[in-house]
């Protein structure tokens, strides 16, 4: 029976009722059983009688916390759409929302469509996804009561988690009222600004009321209250396990232990089929897919077993997402650490095999194949996974990934499984991991990682790539002096492998390091080397060269530009502007074309300058930076003359708008509104 919360379940159901706005967080707290999910199936029944949509949406069922796998989800469910959907289709829903062909590409990649934002910065690539997400959210409250329910957040992913984070501080949109439940250490690292909702234990006499309930009922042997208060520290979870167990025909006394071993023992009692159900079911997480269990266990015991599950409360299909889940993250795990290692490998070979055949998803292959011992197999299937993840923004991921992965190839180099490509593959690993660690803060454990690969390379291109990692951490730490020395060194090995394109990133990084030195002179130097040596000798007027070969020159003209000579710096850049096209990196045409635009206002050429920066005006419009090409329209024209065309203020006025940037918002509205004594 469901007693008690009355007072937690009034302030839930009325803070689902509350209408878009600010202030619209609310964290349901509580540890392990104390019957979050419970609460809020109960709050859902008070507030259905309304005309309101409630989305649900929790974390990624095969526990591998895939990137975005909420959000998505719930913007799925949003745009009414089915979890597998075309291009064609996300975009007619996301119109059909009421937002604007802006708001595609942040969605569509969220979705893992391939958009224009991979050219552009991860910074960019991140408010684009968050603001397109908001953006949605907002228009779905308008067009009817909405209601957001975020459970166990504490096992998302980190970029959904951000956008939660972003979706309860956001004031500049009129969001849903959300509710996020989550275990008390977790709710904790949230800031205190977010309205808490504790669900503790249950009150002695809530406690004493379910006792004489359940014996008006028929169940005899329940310990005393106090007893029962004592063991289960009146948290419902346990309660529900002991009364199980008794029901099972365990002993009260034996119920005297903690959750854990009193969940053992319970598992101890079921059918050997039942168990053999649960440790396959417990292989694919918390919410095993039925299609995959079914693969697994061809037979016609399963379904037999499943309603045995079902039964005991320990896994079966619930509402009210109706899929087949574990009663608690604590069952299911359980069950997998009593599960026989020698059984546990082959049933993740198993779940491989059934993958393989029915979702190839990489991540969940690279997860089955390492832990049934498939090294060789995990390795590049894992590496995959981390670079996805890299993709869409999810460092914490994308170096979990990046080290199953170098344990892998540990693993294949001993089994004898090296098919020739461990070394490379290891290093490569190794300053991916680095390059995650030091983005994340964790500097000491990047240089580890590097430390270790050193000892795996012996070819000058791999310790190269060493040596650039050592020298980005170094800057992040301020050590300018021995980022320089490492970049010299690994300038002097990539040019002995004729690697340009990785020769030219050392140069940059060099060059960079140098003035942060405040040694212009050979910074400009060491770049000018740079360009003899990727044209050999033909300088910034060949027309052939690496792919970053543009970023060299832009980087140049900007120097020489600040030396005073505008001339020169005119010509480097369109210079770079060629080379940009010529590799067709339109991130660096449009970067290009707005020094050009700065170079020419200051060369007086005030027609040529509004070309170009009207030129980089349309491609950062088209790779969907609208914070770029709002500075863009902001940016007044100096000559003598000019005026800023009003139709490019408004345009900047709804683009500042649509991603939350109040300063230039209110930039594009006072340039709208000059005072009355502003010269035209």
């Amino acid at each position: 029976p469901f007693i008690g919360r009355e007072q937690e379940l009034k302030t839930l159901s009325t803070h689902m009722k509350k209408p878009a706005g600010k202030d619209n967080g609310l964290l349901v707290t509580g540890h392990e059983g104390a019957g979050r999910s419970a609460m809020l199936r109960h709050a859902y029944n008070r507030v259905r009688d309304e005309t309101r949509v409630i989305y649900l949406t929790g974390p990624d069922p095969s526990g591998l916390a895939a990137p975005f796998y909420p959000i998505r989800s719930l913007l799925a469910a949003v745009l009414q759409l089915p979890a597998v959907s075309s291009e064609i289709e996300l975009r007619d829903a996301i119109l059909s929302l009421g937002l604007n062909e802006r708001d595609i590409p942040g969605i569509a990649q969220l979705f893992g469509h391939p958009t224009t934002l991979l050219e552009l910065e991860p910074p960019v690539r991140r408010r684009e996804m968050v603001w397109s997400s908001l953006r949605a959210l907002e228009r779905a409250a308008m067009m009817s009561g909405v209601t957001v329910v975020c459970e166990d957040i504490d096992r998302f992913d980190h970029p959904s988690l951000e956008i939660l984070r972003r979706a309860t501080e956001v004031t500049e949109l009129a969001l849903p009222p959300l509710v996020m439940t989550t275990t008390t250490a977790f709710g904790a690292q949230w800031p205190m600004s977010i309205a808490r909702l504790e669900v503790g234990a249950l009150e002695a006499n809530d406690l004493s009321r379910i006792v004489e309930t359940l014996e008006k009922a028929g169940l005899k042997g329940l310990p005393p209250v106090q007893t029962l208060f004592q063991t289960t520290r009146a948290f419902p979870g346990h309660i529900e396990h002991v009364v199980r167990y008794l029901l099972e025909g365990g002993k009260a006394e034996d119920t005297t232990t903690s959750l854990p071993d009193l969940v053992s023992a319970r598992l101890s009692l079921q059918k050997k089929e039942t168990r053999d159900v649960l440790q396959a079911a417990a292989v694919l997480g918390v919410e095993p897919q039925l299609d995959l269990l079914r693969t697994m266990l061809a037979g016609e015991g399963l379904e037999t077993a499943l309603a045995d599950a079902d039964r005991a409360g320990l896994l079966g299909c619930f509402e009210p997402s109706g899929e087949l889940t574990f009663t608690s993250r604590l069952v299911r795990d359980i069950v997998y650490d009593a599960t026989p290692a020698d059984v546990r490998r082959s049933l993740h070979a198993a779940a491989a095999t059934a993958c393989e055949a029915l979702s190839p998803d990489v991540a969940v292959l690279g997860h089955h194949h390492d832990l049934a011992g498939h090294a060789k197999d995990a390795m590049t299937m894992l590496r995959r996974a981390g670079d996805h993840a890299a993709e869409q923004l999810d460092d914490v991921g994308a170096g979990q990934f990046y080290h199953r992965a170098l344990v892998a190839v540990r693993q294949a180099v001993q089994s004898g499984d090296d098919d020739g490509t461990a070394e490379g593959q290891f290093v490569a690993l190794s300053v991916r991991l680095a390059d995650v660690l030091r983005t994340r803060g964790e500097s000491s454990l990047a240089r580890g990682v590097l430390a270790e690969a050193r000892d795996w390379s012996g070819s000058p291109m791999l310790v190269a790539m060493i040596d650039r990692a050592s020298a980005a951490i170094a800057m992040s730490e301020g050590d300018v002096d021995g980022a320089i020395a490492a970049l010299r060194r690994g300038v002097g090995r990539a040019i002995s492998t004729g690697d340009m394109n990785l020769v030219c990133e050392l140069y940059l990084d060099l060059a960079t390091a140098l003035m942060r030195a405040g040694d212009t002179d050979t910074a400009l130097n060491e770049l000018v080397e740079c360009i003899d040596l990727a044209t050999l000798g033909e300088g910034f007027t060949a027309i052939d060269g690496p792919e970053p070969f543009w970023r060299i020159l832009r980087q140049q003209a900007q120097m020489i530009d600040n030396a005073g000579d505008s001339y020169k710096a005119l010509r480097l850049a369109e210079a770079a502007l060629f080379h940009a096209q010529r590799v067709r990196s339109r991130l660096g045409a449009a970067r290009v074309q707005q020094l050009l635009a700065q170079l020419c206002e200051k060369a007086g050429l005030g027609g040529k300058a509004e070309r170009y920066r009207q030129a980089a005006i349309n491609e950062m419009r088209s790779l969907g930076d609208r914070r770029a090409t709002a500075e863009l329209l902001l940016t007044d024209n100096p000559t003598k003359g000019a005026v800023v065309v009003s139709s490019r203020i408004q345009d900047a006025i709804t683009l500042t708008k649509e991603i939350g940037w109040t300063e230039g918002h209110e930039r594009a509205k006072r340039k709208s509104n000059p005072p009355p004594n502003a010269k035209s």
